[in-house]
């Protein structure tokens, strides 16, 4: 009878154990139910401003960032295996830290409204073409660092920091400041390890850039 009393007792002691452990596991869903939000796996916060993680198995290719996402935070996107289309759209202000970084994306549409790409934010990538926005105003350490499949890119008057934006492109062939002012001399940085390519710069600012691009393009190169 002891020994059946002892059993007794520990199976109620497990049990307790167990609604315990259940409504601590319930108390942390109800927490992240609040604080969280998905559609389609895409995990997003609860109000839809922040994009926070993109699974990196999910097989589309193509992906429409929704309208009212503010900033997609740090690696949400990272290391991405088949995505290889996406649409930013006007919401978005900020590109956080890594947030395609290594992924498979080889168009990226962007949308004007876009102020901050920080850095190694595409790093590692495949983009062929850039098109950036003209709201754009920092591109940050190595943001576009080794897409070997990047030939052409527009960088924005408004662009304040470029610091090695285009660090690696080893193929990047043409490239056109839009900047009126003296150039940052940064931009020697911005494009180390980049051969030899045509910058095309505003007539006004001919001989500012041929100073500051003389680490990567020939002066005969400016146009």
């Amino acid at each position: 009878i002891e020994s059946n009393d002892a059993e007794i007792k520990n199976i109620k002691f497990t049990i307790e154990q167990v609604e315990k452990e259940l409504i601590a596991q319930q108390k942390v869903y109800d927490e992240a139910v609040n604080m969280f939000s998905s559609v389609d796996g895409v995990l997003y916060d609860k109000q839809g401003k922040e994009l926070l993680h993109y699974p990196r198995s999910k097989k589309d290719t193509e992906f429409v960032i929704p309208d009212g996402v503010e900033i997609i935070k740090k690696s949400a996107l990272a290391s991405s295996k088949w995505l290889e289309s996406v649409v930013i759209p006007p919401t978005v202000r900020e590109l956080e830290e890594a947030a395609f970084a290594r992924s498979s994306v080889r168009n990226v549409k962007f949308s004007e409204g876009l102020e901050k790409i920080r850095r190694v934010a595409f790093v590692g990538c495949q983009i062929g073409i850039l098109e950036l926005p003209e709201s754009l105003k920092i591109l940050g350490d190595e943001a576009f660092g080794e897409n070997y499949r990047l030939r052409t890119v527009t960088i924005p008057a408004g662009v304040e920091d470029v610091y090695r934006s285009f660090y690696g492109c080893s193929n990047l062939e043409e490239i056109i400041f839009m900047n009126r002012e003296n150039p940052d001399a940064d931009y020697k940085e911005a494009l180390r390890y980049c051969r030899e390519l045509t910058v095309y710069v505003p007539d006004d600012t001919k001989h500012e850039y041929e100073f500051v691009c003389s680490s990567f393009a020939s002066r005969d190169s400016v146009k």
